[in-house]
């Protein structure tokens, strides 16, 4: 009970070497119970884990007053989702943040410090991959899988305006990540200028081999005609 009480107020992250010795000592008395070792001996365990854990609970509150700041960005990145949509950088600053609390464990405030400046920049890094990847991951998808079928040569137009919506909406997150409600909007613009260049592609092969006109015209013309119906 008390290591999941610890897990929810993450004392595993913040303390790492002594909340993992106060598991394997859990674990080792589990077993030792199981196999009906003596009573004295299973205590010894329990006790043994219990001080690991009262170290890493003790480690964990210097931790957050001491890296505050990293610890946010921790958390932000995780908010983020920066394991799912930016696992390699969020890997590499998850390590740098586990060296940082694992010198804050041994009292090092020095090294604690210099890990933790480090960490705070390659979790911010993973945190906007992730934001950026969140928002315009499909509509990078779209317009990557547009470019693969060369869909630039029929519908370039429209092609490039997918690319242009794409370019803003990370412009517009590069410059305030936690501004996503613009951002949401022209990925989704992106979208659809993404999916619209397929169609309009497929369209316009298929109106090239039965009438041989010119590709750019056939795009205009096809733009021209929808033109009035988005405005319905």
């Amino acid at each position: 009970a008390a290591l999941d009480k610890a897990r929810t107020e993450q004392v595993d992250a913040l303390a790492p070497t002594n909340f993992a010795a106060a598991v394997e000592a859990q674990q080792a008395a589990v077993k030792d119970a199981a196999k009906g070792r003596k009573a004295d001996k299973v205590h010894a365990r329990v006790q043994e884990g219990q001080a690991a854990l009262s170290r890493a609970t003790t480690a964990a509150a210097g931790a957050r007053q001491l890296l505050g700041s990293v610890i946010k960005a921790r958390e932000d990145a995780l908010t983020a989702e920066s394991p799912k949509f930016a696992a390699q950088a969020w890997q590499k600053a998850a390590e740098r943040f586990r060296e940082a609390m694992t010198e804050n464990e041994k009292n090092d405030t020095k090294n604690a410090q210099r890990r933790a400046a480090e960490a705070e920049v390659l979790l911010r890094e993973a945190e906007l991959i992730a934001i950026k990847g969140g928002i315009l991951d499909e509509a990078r998808a779209l317009t990557a899988q547009a470019d693969e079928a060369k869909v630039g040569k029929l519908a370039p137009r429209t092609l490039q305006a997918a690319k242009r919506y794409l370019a803003q909406a990370d412009q517009e997150i590069q410059r305030n990540r936690y501004e996503v409600s613009e951002p949401r909007k022209l990925a989704a613009q992106a979208r659809y200028e993404a999916r619209h260049a397929t169609y309009l592609a497929h369209l316009i092969e298929r109106v090239l081999k039965e009438e041989g006109d010119d590709q750019a015209g056939v795009e205009a013309l096809i733009l021209s005609w929808e033109e009035p119906l988005k405005r319905i």
